[in-house]
């Protein structure tokens, strides 16, 4: 997407890295092959704000759980 680049060691769309907005600190790392029961999706966030989001293929989102001193939150 426009205002994006590259960050990471992998080449660009890898595991080892996210497209990353200066601009605004938001991120976005594509996970589309991951299995079920979740599935495909884009994860996003923005620099320095827990949690985030996945975004569907569909274009429907839900808030990313996250774990923090072993307790899952969302």
């Amino acid at each position: 997407g426009e205002g994006y680049e590259w960050r990471g060691k992998g080449d660009p769309g890898s595991k080892t890295g996210n497209w990353f907005k200066p601009e605004t600190g938001e991120w976005l790392r594509g996970d589309l092959s991951h299995p079920d029961p979740i599935g495909p999706h884009w994860d996003y966030g923005v620099r320095g704000t827990p949690g985030g989001f996945r975004i569907f293929p569909d274009g429907s989102y839900t808030p990313k759980a996250f774990e923090e001193e072993g307790v899952k939150l969302t």
